[in-house]
């Protein structure tokens, strides 16, 4: 039995019949019909009283596995949530003028790669105003900014000088 078979299985339920939950999943009535045989047969019990006109109810077997049925997808919803966050979590967003985006970025990448390999980094060419507002909005973990130009970091960010140009 796999998560679709039980989102199938309730659906039938709420619908009560197959043909509207076909309609709805959208599945063809036998493919919907040979599913629910399926897992009739892996849990060996009947699940609904088939009743004429195509009209279905639940048996006490049914009513039971409604109620788990629930709990499982809610519990499958939340461990993909969960999943997701950490997928964000092994997202680094960095932020930094187009014009350097070139020169650091495989330095950069490489040496992302070799030290933290579970991590992804995305980098984001912006200008220095759309940095900033990347890091207050929280789209951008961290942000390489060009030093000089008007924008004024914000206090409540942490920042250090990587490396000086001097012009001549």
């Amino acid at each position: 039995m796999t998560i679709q078979d039980v989102r199938n299985i309730l659906m039938v339920s709420r619908c009560g019949s197959v043909n509207k939950a076909a309609e709805q999943i959208p599945m063809t009535q036998p493919a919907l019909s040979r599913c629910i045989q399926k897992v009739e047969r892996e849990l060996q019990v009947h699940l609904f009283h088939r009743k004429q006109g195509g009209q279905i109810s639940l048996t006490k077997e049914g009513e039971v596995f409604l109620r788990m049925g629930e709990k499982m997808l809610e519990a499958y919803g939340d461990f993909e949530r969960f999943l997701e966050q950490e997928r964000d979590r092994q997202t680094i967003h960095l932020g930094l003028p187009p014009q350097m985006s070139y020169s650091i970025s495989e330095g950069l990448l490489q040496g992302m790669y070799t030290r933290s390999p579970q991590h992804r980094l995305v980098l984001h060419p912006l200008r220095n105003d759309q940095l900033i507002a990347g890091l207050e909005d929280g789209s951008l973990d961290y942000a390489i900014l060009r030093q000089g130009e008007s924008e004024e970091v914000p206090a409540q960010f942490h920042f250090a000088l990587i490396k000086e140009n001097p012009i001549y």
